[in-house]
């Protein structure tokens, strides 16, 4: 039986649980009734009392509180046997900032948010960053957002769910990275993401499935210069990108002329370009992407421009609803700067909604909501492929490009899709966006 209530705090009897006489009738628990009181994996025996107050209240001692980190407020409970769990805890993991004012950095007004829906939603979130975790006692001092609207550090116990928004790994933090999330996975947390791999990672996963093979653009990893220049021969043209690449960073675009090798790029929202004559282009090729950081090199796909020359692709946003069934969230169309490499906010990129998009431009040899549905069931498509061979997810951002004929083509994948676009486009489709992946985690952990 799963329900909602609130917990009220009280300097009662220690270790008594007190309920309205109708939900014990409905669940079935007598007065007087010993049951194990569960939050995370941190339990105590309690008694089951009943009171006359509120119907939803749920009351207990503050010793009990505190001992197992319960929060007071509206909350989320299920019955199982005799265990009566009060939940689901949610963190977010992330790195701090640097100033009080921005304690998470540039995530700190997304966190805000998720915290405070959650709390409308029943879902205790909190924040953790690496350090923070009390491993022997099962509780972590984590940071939440107050009544008072500031930040507040408290003791919660160790979550039921995480929500990971680590992007990068300073050297620094790894390792408590690295034994934080191994406790977090010992403790039987479920995961609102996990690694999905490399770039070439994922170009080979869907790779093995026929019916995906024909959406990947010819595709290989630089293990020496001869794969650049081999696939320079084939296509003229091509991308380069690292393997662990995120936000369009350190992506080329390499295009073959008969004087030598044209290179362009965008590096803080400006676009570059450099003539790498032909005498000295093995040299430049080798040096710049075969060493220690692994790059990929890509076919050019012909994507959709503007009639302005602005290239197009879009962000297909799938995450699971609070059925575990993959449902698109946002399709968003990204315009990139004239003649730009990328399309990324972060390389000067603007947003519109896809289908808004599409049926301005009226492109030639598409049908709007014929595309729409194709891009529907192709992202759905990569998403399940990607989940039977990483395991089990709850949300994906899918790339993809349309060519000129209305061919769709896989761009890549990301695990850890940003909220930041949908903020600049519809705050409706943000606040699904934050709102699926707790709905999510009730499916997971049983709320």
């Amino acid at each position: 039986m799963v329900g909602i209530g609130n917990v009220r705090l009280s300097k009662r009897t220690s270790d008594t649980l007190y309920l309205p006489s109708h939900l014990l009738e409905e669940t079935n628990v007598k007065c007087g009734q010993s049951i194990c009181l569960q939050v995370g994996p941190l339990q105590r025996i309690v008694r089951i009392q009943t009171h006359k107050g509120e119907n939803d209240l749920i009351g207990m001692s503050a010793d009990t509180a505190s001992a197992l980190a319960i929060p007071k407020g509206k909350t989320k409970w299920t019955l199982r046997g005799d265990t009566w769990r009060i939940g689901p805890f949610i963190a977010l993991y992330t790195l701090p900032g640097r100033s009080r004012s921005t304690p998470f950095g540039e995530l700190t007004e997304l966190l805000r948010d998720w915290v405070l829906l959650g709390k409308e939603q029943g879902n205790h979130l909190y924040i953790v960053t690496p350090g923070s975790v009390d491993i022997g006692g099962h509780r972590i001092q984590a940071w939440t957002y107050d009544e008072t609207y500031a930040w507040k550090k408290v003791w919660r116990p160790c979550p039921d769910f995480v929500i990971q928004k680590i992007v990068r790994r300073p050297s620094s933090f790894r390792p408590l990275i690295e034994r934080e999330e191994h406790y977090f996975c010992q403790s039987g947390c479920s995961f609102l993401t996990r690694s999905i791999g490399s770039k070439w990672d994922v170009h080979q996963m869907l790779g093995r499935s026929d019916d995906l093979l024909p959406f990947l653009p010819h595709t290989r990893l630089i293990r020496s210069v001869s794969d650049l220049v081999e696939m320079l021969k084939q296509n003229q043209t091509v991308f380069v990108k690292p393997i662990h690449g995120t936000q369009g960073e350190q992506v080329f675009q390499l295009h073959l002329r008969q004087n030598g090798l044209m290179v362009s790029w965008e590096e803080n929202r400006v676009s570059h370009k450099l003539l790498v004559k032909k005498n000295q282009r093995m040299s430049w090729l080798q040096k710049k992407f075969v060493g220690k950081r692994r790059y990929l090199v890509q076919q050019e796909v012909e994507r959709l421009q503007t009639p302005e020359g602005e290239p197009v692709d879009f962000r297909w946003l799938l995450q699971k609803d609070r059925i575990g069934t993959w449902a698109v969230t946002a399709r968003v169309a990204r315009i990139g700067q004239k003649h730009a490499v990328t399309t990324n906010i972060h390389s000067g990129g603007r947003v519109q909604r896809a289908e808004t998009f599409l049926e301005n431009e009226k492109w030639e040899h598409t049908n709007t909501d014929e595309l729409i549905d194709r891009m529907d069931r192709l992202a759905e498509q990569i998403a399940h492929c990607i989940e039977d061979e990483v395991g089990e997810i709850g949300e994906v951002g899918i790339d993809l490009a349309v060519d000129q004929n209305g061919g769709l083509w896989f761009i890549e994948a990301n695990p850890r899709p940003g909220r930041k676009m949908l903020r600049l486009l519809d705050e409706k489709v943000r606040l699904l966006s934050l709102l699926r992946p707790l709905e999510y985690a009730e499916y997971t952990t049983g709320f």
